[in-house]
């Protein structure tokens, strides 16, 4: 399973200044931004637990595929953590566990629906450099 993780727990909480912290905060979600970490991420879960792991071979989970262009949708991410909270309680999941599971789909949705929403707001941006852009390469207006 791929998947970025933050290792600079330390860092941030003993070295860090708040500055430094919303800097570091805003680098990693540029590198999510620019990587599609989050669904990379996302999907890769999906695809190892329907694969390398018996947990998600149940036809109750049919409807989430690691292939289908929309198992990063909120729809599907919101049904799949219903489903697999399930089948951990029907195993004997607790507390803590449970918790677990709640804060891992809670926090990948969270981070998925960032990545769509400001790549949405960037785009009349990019649109306007990609525009002056050509028209700098074909040296005349665009038409």
């Amino acid at each position: 399973m791929m998947g970025y993780y933050r290792d600079d727990r330390p860092l941030y909480d003993m070295i860090l200044s708040k500055d430094e912290q919303r800097e570091i905060d805003r680098l990693w979600q540029e590198l999510d931004f620019i990587a599609s970490a989050p669904h990379r991420q996302y999907q890769g879960f999906v695809w190892f637990e329907r694969t390398d792991s018996r947990w998600m071979r149940d036809a109750e989970f049919d409807f989430a595929r690691a292939e289908d262009k929309d198992v990063t949708s909120e729809a599907k991410v919101t049904r799949l953590a219903q489903v697999y909270r399930d089948k951990a309680i029907d195993a004997g999941a607790r507390g803590q566990s449970l918790q677990a599971i709640d804060d891992f789909f809670e926090t990948i949705n969270a981070q998925i629906r960032w990545v769509e929403s400001a790549r949405l707001a960037a785009e009349p941006s990019h649109l306007a450099e990609m525009l002056k852009f050509a028209e700098r390469a074909y040296r005349r207006p665009l038409t």
